[in-house]
């Protein structure tokens, strides 16, 4: 009889400490999403969520740094492909070129002499959102106090002026470089269907094959200038859009034919192409 009555107060003094654990960790996980909803806020609108969320998996798909769980005060600009980030210490200006042609993302990145001291906290906290069609999308992340917030704003005349001001004055030259120098590809751009072609020529001599060498020939017959990676004619090679680097790939004994349009003398080039793609002359290339 004593055995039974230990057993039953054992077993009640089990359930007591199995309950006090479970009260426990309810509490813990109850003051746990408490305390992230405090430090991570989201503007209650669609867009805002929606860019919200593309923008978190952007960053774990690019590498750039999250900022929701830093202890420093900063604010981060989102305007298209374009990123400014303000701090107590610089403005780091990022950019992001998705390359169609091999699926590549390359950033160029920038450290500026400016502070977030330089734009107004307070001010940016107020703009409220307002979107536009045709607008480039523009969102605002704000660390301060550790406590993280992001909201789209849309068009703000304050916003677009700051970002002006910088880019024009401290990047755009450099911005500029970076490019003439991107992988030969097609590079999405902002507001617009047709995407930035970079085209580079095959500089190294012992790697041009015969008929790039030919091909090369021929359009300086033709009065078309190849230097410029960002000015290179429209190729096609079987009526695909393609790259000086794909016509270093092709065999001569594999070419049925080679035509060539120059858009100052050749009026079947105004017949046949139009608009800015081939502004710059058209090579036609067909395979057997």
């Amino acid at each position: 009889m004593k055995e039974n009555i230990f057993t039953v107060k054992k077993i009640k003094k089990l359930s007591i400490i199995r309950m006090k654990f479970l009260l426990t960790m309810l509490i813990l996980l109850v003051l746990n999403s408490v305390y992230s909803q405090n430090k991570i806020e989201v503007n209650d609108d669609k867009y805002s969520m929606f860019f919200y969320e593309s923008l978190r998996m952007d960053l774990a798909n690019d590498s750039i740094k999250n900022i929701e769980n830093s202890t420093e005060k900063i604010i981060r600009i989102w305007r298209g492909h374009q990123m400014f980030s303000f701090s107590q210490k610089n403005c780091i200006y990022s950019r992001k070129f998705i390359n169609s042609k091999n699926n590549k993302i390359y950033f160029y990145k920038q450290s500026l002499d400016i502070t977030i001291d330089t734009i107004s906290i307070n001010l940016i906290k107020s703009i409220k959102p307002k979107v536009y069609l045709g607008c480039i999308f523009t969102a605002i992340e704000i660390v301060e106090n550790n406590h993280y917030f992001f909201k789209s704003i849309g068009c703000k005349n304050f916003i677009n002026s700051l970002i002006f001001e910088i880019y024009n004055e401290k990047i755009k030259s450099n911005i500029e470089n970076y490019i003439q120098n991107l992988p030969s590809g097609v590079y999405k751009k902002e507001r617009s269907s047709i995407g930035l072609v970079v085209n580079q020529p095959i500089k190294d001599v012992n790697n041009q094959s015969s008929f790039y060498k030919r091909t090369v020939k021929l359009l300086s017959e033709n009065n078309i200038k190849i230097d410029d990676p960002l000015k290179q004619p429209l190729i096609l090679i079987n009526s695909q859009q393609s790259f000086f680097e794909d016509v270093n790939e092709l065999n001569e004994k594999d070419v049925k034919s080679v035509r060539v349009f120059d858009k100052s003398k050749d009026s079947t080039y105004t017949r046949v192409f139009s608009g800015d793609s081939g502004k710059n002359g058209v090579l036609i290339i067909k395979t057997k």
